[in-house]
């Protein structure tokens, strides 16, 4: 392949760099991605996390809502350490 090849192949690629990086902000300026994740969320099945707190470097407490359950969940080391469920908010 000679120089022309070469700089033919980068000015392709260049091409679809651009192609795609217009599409992205395309998509993102019209929300088209969080409208069709509302769609697909069925209800009563979200989880939302209400808060998380680093203890150390390898360790997170984090507090999960399901519904009108809260959950605290530990994580470390890359896997799930213990969960406790807790009681509804109107319970208490």
């Amino acid at each position: 392949m000679n120089t022309v090849d070469y700089l033919g192949a980068m000015a392709l690629l260049a091409l679809l760099l651009a192609a795609l990086a217009g599409a992205t902000a395309a998509l993102r300026r019209s929300n088209a991605l969080e409208r069709l994740r509302d769609a697909l969320k069925l209800p009563g099945q979200a989880l939302t996390v209400v808060s998380a707190v680093a203890l150390d470097t390898k360790t997170r407490l984090v507090l999960v809502k399901d519904g009108d359950r809260e959950h605290l969940v530990l994580i470390g080391d890359g896997r799930l350490l213990e969960t406790r469920p807790s009681q509804p908010r109107d319970a208490q």
